[in-house]
């Protein structure tokens, strides 16, 4: 039997598939295995996975997973591992992946999941077909370590393509603050896209905070005739969207660093809004960070469809070669550059964000 393991191994060597080889010696693949395993110890260092048509080994495949999972606020389990591995050029399996993130001790706990709500309340969540529909905005606590106190970060969050457009974090957070941040949002995101704002029919989607209702950041957004849209009391999951993004705050910034005043907290929160806009895979965006995903919707290579109540995202099949692009590369960083229309700038005065008092005298 022996003799036969080393017939087979031989032939294998000169590029012949082990299928055959095995039919030919009679040999079953459990025997051809265990036999190697038990002489050896384990199992051997195998060259069959390539790298743009190149075989390499499996440290090289391991010392890539390791360095992308050192780089900071990247958690990904095997799978999106092997995404970040084939778009690298690497032909390499989901299971490899996982056999050889599991011997090098680099699988992750499973993140603990709470349970879901009653079906009623999840049939409220918001649904978006497209960016700049459904905005969510949310405050979360972050600690400050050193100063022994908390501050305030608060996020303007698109529904459709979960991108985090705007985001402050300060010590105290007066309406003062919140119409600063959605005026830089609509500086950014809108004026220069030349459409009018009323034509979007953007909602945005609060809970009750004093910010939210207070009189100055209603009439702002009455000013460029958005939609103001509360969830009930006690309901943060009608605003599940950004709660999760915040779940990811959590477990990749306030629980991995301790802040020694709010500056260093902002460089860090710095680093990570772009990482996460720019760099981190989505599972709901096939497997995109989410500037990249919008990109490659806005030119047509990712179509949309419901399914079951269920917005799906998948890759147009009259697009092939623009796909294989997209596949074959890593998603480029993608910058918004959005030139001023003249039309709305007498509605965004941008002294207003530099001017508190004139934040009050906003007209109806």
């Amino acid at each position: 039997m022996e003799d036969k393991r080393e017939i087979v191994c031989s032939y294998v060597g000169k590029g012949l598939r082990l299928s055959d080889c095995l039919q030919t010696a009679a040999m079953s693949k459990s025997s051809y295995y265990y036999r190697r395993n038990y002489r050896t110890g384990g199992r051997h260092k195998t060259t069959s996975t390539k790298r743009h048509g190149e075989p390499i080994s499996d440290d090289l495949v391991v010392s890539e997973a390791k360095a992308l999972l050192s780089k900071p606020f990247i958690d990904y389990g095997y799978r999106k591992v092997a995404t970040y591995l084939k778009r690298a050029g690497y032909e390499i399996g989901k299971k490899k992946v996982y056999r050889l993130m599991s011997e090098h001790n680099l699988i992750q706990s499973p993140k603990i999941r709470s349970k879901s709500f009653d079906k009623e309340i999840i049939k409220q969540k918001p649904k978006a077909t497209r960016p700049l529909q459904i905005i969510e905005i949310d405050i979360k606590y972050v600690y400050i370590d050193e100063e022994n106190r908390n501050a305030y970060l608060i996020t303007i969050f698109d529904v459709f393509h979960r991108q985090a457009y705007n985001w402050t974090l300060n010590y105290n957070m007066k309406a003062k603050r919140l119409i600063e941040l959605i005026l830089e949002f609509i500086d950014e995101q809108i004026i220069g896209t030349a459409i009018d704002p009323s034509k979007l029919e953007i909602s945005f989607r609060t809970d009750n905070g004093s910010q939210f209702v207070s009189k100055v950041y209603r009439k702002l957004l009455a000013q460029f005739h958005f939609k103001n849209v509360y969830i009930p009391p006690a309901t943060p999951q009608l605003n599940g969207h950004i709660e999760s993004f915040h779940s990811t705050v959590q477990r990749l910034v306030c629980d991995s660093y301790e802040f020694k005043n709010l500056e260093h907290a902002r460089e860090i929160f710095t680093q990570f809004y772009d990482t996460y806009n720019n760099e981190r895979y989505l599972s709901c965006l096939l497997d995109y960070p989410p500037t990249a995903f919008i990109k490659y919707w806005r030119q047509g290579i990712i179509a949309q469809k419901e399914d079951k109540n269920k917005l799906i995202f998948f890759f147009k099949e009259e697009g092939k070669e623009a796909r294989q692009d997209v596949l074959d590369t890593l998603p480029p960083s993608f910058e918004v550059n959005l030139k001023k229309n003249q039309d709305f700038v007498c509605s965004q005065n941008k002294d207003i964000v530099n001017l508190p008092k004139q934040i009050y005298a906003i007209e109806k």
